[in-house]
């Protein structure tokens, strides 16, 4: 980016008939060392390799790069594992590539001391969660150095509709919104750079991070300018296009102030809105419809992914372990006198259930996430309640034990000498 101008980083699309490869999982398990040097074999002949852990990209930092895509990422849980960003970097692999875990010998460390709220100590968080992870990942074995994975994405007939949908709403004479709705890998974010290529709009794009929107750059084909998104809250830009990528990354209260500022503006908001970041359902649950009364709005999903074979393995293993695809019970009609509440044994909790509980936590508040199913799993203070009709569970409580401080750590919390997390301290 250059004076707020985003330009091409790579060859535009071309032809692409070889069918797209499915990803994999490469668990590596000994010393850090051990994992290391592995890991660095495995991907010698790779130029564009993302790896997360302790020297490398901050675990904290992957958020950031939501957008990009790599050939393979390598990511080191001799820690520990964070949830969260299990399910961000699987999205971010090429068809062909790997996610290659990094792991000591005894397989994904259990414990996170960060969810021993007081009283409980580090000893008292289970194991749940990494045992969950550690089950649904392949058999370690020798694997061959991985070659290049697909550079080039092979676009589907439901892109390429997308694309024409999109292009016969901007050529409406009054402004539209659209917002387009997928999980990664399916080429939102390409479809609305093909969309604009060739126009002569005056467009710009923006997202929670410019390296976000490179995609939509490298489709456009063309120089496309960037702009903050509390830039465009607070000052009109002169657009008659303005794309929105990654829209769940920016607060609600920010997208609906950009919408207000730019009347005459053709807007597109593309985001994904299952799973890795959580406040992609308060994107949906909160801003699309607002959105929908205050501009003529259609909304577009897509479902097949262009950046690696259907029926893809890795995206199996990890929607599986983070139940990125939990649904509430199917319940049409309820008898009262079959519902019976109960308070649930994580210990002995089912599949189908986790299923239904985490399912209803994550339709009915929007910014739950993978971390909260490893919270819910794992911390010592953490009980699950709820309301089981004929076996299935329909309404779902996680009650979370704080209080009972001593004396001298509240005063101590009083006067800013210390803090108790992830406790809620009222002050």
């Amino acid at each position: 980016m250059v004076a707020g101008r985003m330009t091409l980083v790579d060859r535009p699309p071309v032809p692409y008939a070889q069918a797209m490869r499915t990803r994999a999982c490469l668990p590596i398990h000994g010393t850090p060392e051990h994992t290391a040097a592995e890991a660095d074999r495995l991907v010698a002949g790779l130029a564009d390799v993302l790896r997360v852990g302790p020297g490398a990209t901050p675990a904290r930092a992957v958020r950031d790069l939501l957008g990009q895509s790599f050939d393979a990422v390598i990511l080191d849980l001799h820690s520990g594992i964070d949830a969260d960003v299990i399910g961000q970097c699987q999205g971010f692999i090429r068809g062909g590539g790997a996610l290659i875990l990094r792991l000591p010998p005894g397989g994904i460390p259990g414990g996170d001391p960060r969810l021993a709220a007081h009283p409980f100590e580090p000893a008292d968080v289970t194991r749940r969660f990494a045992a969950r992870v550690q089950a649904r990942l392949p058999q370690p074995r020798d694997h061959d150095p991985l070659r290049p994975a697909d550079r080039a994405t092979q676009g589907t007939p439901e892109q390429a509709a997308l694309v024409a949908q999109l292009r016969g709403l901007l050529a409406q004479p009054l402004p539209q919104a659209a917002v387009v709705i997928a999980d990664r890998g399916r080429g939102k974010s390409s479809a609305l750079g093909m969309a604009i290529r060739g126009n002569t709009f005056r467009v710009g794009v923006t997202a929670g991070q410019a390296s976000a929107a490179a995609e939509v750059v490298r489709f456009a084909g063309a120089e496309l300018r960037f702009h903050a998104p509390l830039a465009l809250a607070l000052t009109p830009a002169a657009l008659d296009v303005l794309i929105i990528d990654e829209a769940a990354q920016i607060p609600v209260p920010v997208l609906q102030r950009i919408v207000q500022l730019h009347p005459h503006t053709h807007l597109i908001f593309a985001t994904t809105a299952r799973g890795y970041e959580g406040t992609g359902r308060g994107f949906l649950l909160r801003f699309v419809d607002w959105l929908s009364a205050h501009r003529p709005t259609q909304r577009f999903t897509l479902t097949a992914p262009i950046r690696w074979a259907s029926g893809d393995p890795l995206e199996r293993m990890v929607f599986d372990a983070l139940l990125l695809d939990a649904l509430p019970a199917a319940i049409t009609t309820i008898d009262p006198a079959a519902v019976e509440p109960v308070i649930l044994d994580r210990a002995t909790l089912s599949d189908a259930h986790l299923r239904q509980f985490f399912g209803l936590m994550v339709h009915a508040h929007y910014r739950t996430t993978p971390g909260d199913l490893h919270r819910m799993l794992d911390a010592p203070n953490v009980r699950l309640h709820a309301l089981l009709h004929r076996g299935d569970i329909i309404a779902a409580t996680m009650v979370a034990l704080e209080g009972e401080l001593p004396a001298e750590v509240a005063d101590a919390i009083h006067w800013g000498r210390t803090r108790v997390r992830p406790q809620w301290i009222a002050s």
